[in-house]
């Protein structure tokens, strides 16, 4: 069996890959330096240059689930980060266009797109029950306090000269290490379970478990594309109201930040207490976030609101991830995670054009997104209560690959 115990320096390998899933957009703090360099280009592309690697993580992210049962995870992973590294390094070597950057950013895309649905199967293959929840959690809040650190030294060399914003990259080259020499060899699962003389288990869905991971990805997506209003909004309601200055809002990102990786850091705890509700807690934590920022006239409710969204963030991908994994098979894991992390991308993608899609109500103002925000995730909320009542299971950490969720 995979999922025996596992020694720290296996533990702090997993860790490690998420990582690379936050880590997408290092560059945005050279974005306005690169736009000086190339005077004329269309401020579309500069966008592009942050944005591309999402475009390419959601079309890579649906295929890895296939490949997942046909490969070894470990080889595939190496792959990425190979991809990843190439990508990220790259601009900082092959960048005398915007077109040139772009191609260095899609491979930074394609190397996130094959290790994010990585990430959850992987855990899923090396551990069970509370031991499986405690690292998801630990590794989503351990990659977001790595994320800090990484993002202030890509600031820090852009403030030497842009294209050595790329150079930050070079991290994920101690991690390829890592990965190498401290994760173990995860083969296909139904593969390792024939050559073991064990029942081979096929990955195949049952109805029921197609709509419940057709539900999870919606939920996912309804999620992304509302949530985002708090993070791309609050910044313009802070200089609409002269609340403070950017520092504030750095501030506050950094608030919900640590917050997050508090949360996550006992998700294991909290998933024991709350069970299936623990992505009902997510949702009440957002709308109180965004009734709260909605209500900020002041720094001291800023921060508030974004501990208390920090603290949502921290449940959302470990609760989300189990829960997709433990749908069906541990053979579909991967295309579980693959369907989570699409549709996080897509609603991440579509959250640019909410408020575009609400101006037919009138125009709206930063709080008033805030308020529809707060009424959103309270009828979110309320939905996966009646799912989770309405459809009555045993109620626990999943242990098992058939464990119902």
């Amino acid at each position: 069996m995979l999922n025996q115990k596992r020694g720290w320096l296996t533990k702090l390998a997993v860790l490690f890959i998420f990582l690379l899933n936050v880590e997408t957009q290092l560059v945005n703090t050279a974005l306005g330096e690169i736009a000086k360099a190339f005077p004329g280009t269309d401020p579309v592309l500069i966008n592009l240059i942050s944005n591309f690697p999402v475009f390419l993580a959601l079309a890579i992210s649906f295929v890895i689930g296939k490949l997942a049962q046909k490969y070894d995870k470990k080889t595939l992973l190496i792959t990425a980060l190979g991809i990843y590294i190439i990508g990220g390094l790259g601009g900082a070597f092959i960048n005398g266009s915007i077109a040139q950057i772009l191609v260095m950013r899609a491979l930074v895309g394609i190397g996130a797109g094959i290790s994010a649905p990585l990430c959850g199967s992987i855990i899923s293959d090396l551990y069970d029950g509370d031991e499986k929840a405690t690292m998801l959690g630990w590794t989503n809040g351990f990659s977001s306090l790595l994320a800090i650190l990484i993002t202030m030294v890509s600031g820090w060399l852009c403030s030497i000269k842009w294209e050595y914003t790329f150079f930050a990259y070079a991290v994920f080259i101690v991690v390829l290490l890592l990965e190498i020499f401290a994760l173990p060899s995860l083969p296909p699962v139904v593969a390792a379970s024939s050559s073991n003389s064990e029942p081979a288990e096929k990955p195949t869905y049952t109805t029921k478990q197609k709509i419940k991971l057709a539900l999870i990805g919606l939920y996912v997506v309804c999620s992304m594309m509302i949530g985002m209003l708090l993070f791309m909004k609050m910044p313009i309601m802070v200089m609409q109201d002269n609340l403070g200055d950017p520092l504030l809002v750095a501030t506050a990102f950094s608030i919900n930040t640590g917050t997050a990786f508090l949360s996550a850091v006992i998700f294991g705890y909290i998933v024991k207490i709350f069970k299936r509700y623990t992505l009902a807690l997510y949702s009440i934590f957002t709308a109180l976030a965004f009734l709260t920022v909605f209500n900020a006239y002041s720094s001291t409710l800023l921060y508030i609101g974004f501990a208390l969204n920090g603290i949502a963030v921290g449940l959302f991908m470990p609760a989300l991830q189990l829960k997709a994994i433990s749908t069906g098979p541990r053979a579909n894991a991967t295309y579980a995670t693959s369907v989570v992390l699409g549709a996080m991308f897509f609603g991440q993608i579509i959250s640019t054009f909410i408020e575009t899609a609400l101006k037919i109500f009138g125009n709206p103002t930063p709080r008033s997104l805030f308020l529809f925000g707060c009424i959103m995730f309270s009828i979110y909320t309320i939905a996966y209560i009646i799912w989770v009542v309405t459809n009555p299971e045993k109620d626990g950490i999943p242990s098992d690959t058939t464990a119902k969720v």
